[in-house]
Formats: structure tokens, sequence, C-alpha cells
């Protein structure tokens, strides 16, 4: 996914509201072409585990990828899943109006008995039914309420910065971007194993 004539150094870095005007817009047909480039709408990416997500080139740069896609409630792959970060979704308001909303889940490996929380984040947007006018309402049918976007962002983990508890999960990572090596395959490493046994992921 490359984008062509863009000035050098330009990040693609939306706000809430920027993300769930686009949202609006791919719904009604009216998304401009190079907002397609970045948000691309043929990617499942509740299919993959993050790190063989197809993110694009401009991941290198900002750590963030962007994917319209359908609201899916089955968020567990074969070898890991999406757990909720906080109970009740965020409203996102501009003008006095609720946009939409919001929701944060965190990414996790299930590697043999282990829960092992990783650096992945994603955020759902759902925009509000109630910015359509009633004639785009009738035009649209329920595609307003499945149709979302997904934001799924890796957070760099310090190792000066972080307790012990994550240091097992940030060398794993480490060592998964280095290799591109699945998780479950570093179960033969035996200092992985040691940082897992002598601080066990909370389940």
């Amino acid at each position: 996914m490359s984008i062509l004539h863009l000035e050098p150094g330009f990040e693609f870095i939306p706000t809430d509201t920027e993300l769930l005007q686009f949202l609006k817009d791919k719904i009604l047909g009216h998304l401009d072409q190079l907002t397609s480039g970045f948000i691309p709408d043929h990617i499942n990416p509740y299919g993959y585990d993050p790190i063989r997500l197809p993110k694009g080139n401009h991941f290198n740069r900002t750590n963030q990828a962007y994917f319209f896609t359908h609201k899916n409630q089955n968020r567990t792959l074969k070898n890991g899943f999406w757990r909720k970060a906080s109970t009740l979704p965020e409203e996102i308001n501009s003008a006095g109006k609720i946009l939409g909303l919001k929701e944060q889940f965190d990414f996790f490996w299930l590697i043999g008995n282990e829960t092992v929380e990783t650096s992945w984040t994603m955020r759902e947007y759902n925009v509000n039914p109630a910015i359509f006018s009633d004639d785009e309402r009738e035009a649209i049918g329920n595609e307003m309420e499945s149709c979302i976007v997904c934001a799924i962002q890796y957070k760099k983990v310090s190792f000066f910065s972080c307790g012990e508890e994550s240091d097992a999960a940030a060398d794993m990572e480490e060592e998964i971007e280095a290799g591109m090596t699945h998780p479950k395959q570093l179960r033969r490493s035996k200092r992985i194993q040691e940082r897992l046994a002598s601080h066990p992921p909370q389940r």
C-alpha cells in the first residue's frame, strides 16, 4: 500500500473525529482517493495475528495502521485474542454532537497454557446513525451500523521504564520483530521460558 505524490515527511495520523468523518464518507461513498489509499477496505484485520497483518509501508513510520471493515464479535484467533480494555465505549463528541463511539482492545498471545499480553492495541470506531440525514439513512440502511474503522497500533516497550512483569512479553515481541517468528516457536528459547517461569503473565 504505497501513496504517491506526498510531501516528504508526511504522516497519516488522523484524530478520532477525523476517523469518524472518514467512516461516514466511506459509508456514503464520498471518500477521497488519498484517504482510501491509507485505509483499505479489502483486508479483514480480525483474521490476522497483528505481526502478520498487512499494514502497509506507512506503518514503518507511525506504528499505526487503519482498516475499513465490518464489526466482528469474534476476536479470537488460533494463537491469540483481542480483549476489551474498558467496559464501556467512549463517546467521541464535536460541537456538542456525538459523532460515534470508540472501543479499545489489547492483543494477547496464547502460548501453551500461558496468556501473554503484547504491545498491540486496537481501536474500533462506530459512527452515530444520528449524524446522517433521513434520506441518507434510508439509502444506506444497516451499513452505517455494521461498517466500522479499526486503528491498530504497536506501542514500543522501553526496557528501562517497564516493570519486570512485562519483560517476558517485551523480549518475546523483540525476537518476533527481528525474526518474524511465530510466538509458539519461541517456547524453544530457554531464556523466554525462564522469564515466563519467574514472572508469570497475569491472566
